[in-house]
Formats: structure tokens, sequence, C-alpha cells
């Protein structure tokens, strides 16, 4: 068994604990809770990636430029990675030192743009093996609201697990186990990315 795999299993019987029922999963077994993880894990995790910037979600790639030139007005077209979840959360000109592209335009899956070269910066799902005990700890309570209704029948239960994890509704998803951790992954980062710096205006008043 893989990495991942073990700690994908690990993951998911530490949530069917958290609901009191026996760790019961086994990775490739035919079965219906199997089914039941098939469905409910990908959905998680795209959400909990999509919820914030987080680091160890996070993957800055070239990609190759379309042989054939755009016929939407635009020079140069480059496909958006097929492992993004979610919008780019940035285009970049260039890379060291970064610079942030501000004419460009997104479509059907491409990115284009006038320059012959960019990078992407966009969430990707991650290992679950290389995922920190905290970060795997809150996915674990999600996975344990998420397991409640399909697995017990138990609304109330699914609505408190996923409190827990996300916090209440009016914190849209930010609060809870994930939002303490959002705030400590954001107090480890540089703090202002400089997007300004590029910026005609800004360059105009301090230059």
């Amino acid at each position: 068994m893989s990495d991942s795999a073990r700690a994908k299993v690990e993951i998911v019987n530490r949530a069917l604990v958290k609901l009191g029922q026996p760790p019961s999963y086994i990775d490739g077994e035919e079965s219906s809770l199997a089914g039941v993880v098939d469905m409910i894990w990908p959905g998680l995790e795209a959400r909990v990636t999509a919820i914030y910037d987080w680091t160890h979600f996070r993957q800055t790639m070239k990609p190759d430029r379309h042989a054939t030139t755009p016929s939407n007005g635009w020079a140069h077209g480059f496909p958006l990675p097929g492992t993004r979840i979610g919008d780019p959360l940035a285009i970049l000109s260039s890379i060291n030192p970064e610079t942030y592209l501000r004419h460009f335009m997104l479509e059907a899956g491409n990115v284009y743009a006038n320059i012959p070269k960019l990078w992407v910066r966009v969430r990707v799902a991650s290992d679950p093996s290389q995922w920190d005990a905290g970060f795997a700890e809150a996915f674990t309570v999600a996975l344990s609201g998420e397991f409640a209704i399909p697995l017990l029948q138990d609304e109330e239960l699914a609505a408190m697990k996923t409190a827990d994890a996300f916090g209440p509704p009016r914190d849209n998803g930010s609060g809870g186990m994930f939002g303490r951790l959002i705030a400590l992954n954001r107090a480890a980062q540089p703090q202002g990315r400089g997007f300004m710096a590029n910026d005609p205006l800004t360059q105009a008043r301090h230059g």
C-alpha cells in the first residue's frame, strides 16, 4: 500500500471512530462503505482546498503555449492545468522576481495574453500523506460530518461535526478548526505579495 493510500485509510477510519463506528475501511475493498468514501472524499477535498490559498495546496506552473494563434484577438493562448481546483490564484509574467500580469483573459479552460510565456499559480489536490497533523485532524472531523447522513441518517450529528470543522453557516466555511488553521497559515507567510509593485500609478508615485 502506498503512503497516500495508507494515510487516506487512517483518516477515513478515524472519521468513522468519531461517529462511534468501527474502523472498518480497507483500501481497494468493494463494499458499500468504500462506495460512500469514493463519493464523498473528492468533493470534500475540493471544498477544503478552495476555501483558502493554502501553501500546501498551491502550485506554480508554466503552461505550454498553444501552437496556433487564437481567433479571439489575443496573441497567445495557454491551457490552464487540468489538475487545478478553482480559478488561478495569480497569472505571472515573470517568476523571479514575481511580476503579476494585468492584461489577460480566462476563457474555456485557457488563459490568453499578448506575451509569449507566463506562469499560473493554482490550487491543486495534495497527497494526504503530506498533510500536517492539524490539517489532517480538521479534515477528519469534516469527513465525519459528511459520513453522518449516509451511514447513520443523523442530520443533527452531521451539522454539529460540520460546524466543528468549518464554523457556523455565517462563517462561510472559514471558521471552526479550518478557520484557526487559516489564521496560522496566513501568519506563516510573508505579508504583502507586492501585487501593486508593477502598477503604473504606484511606480509614478514612488519612482
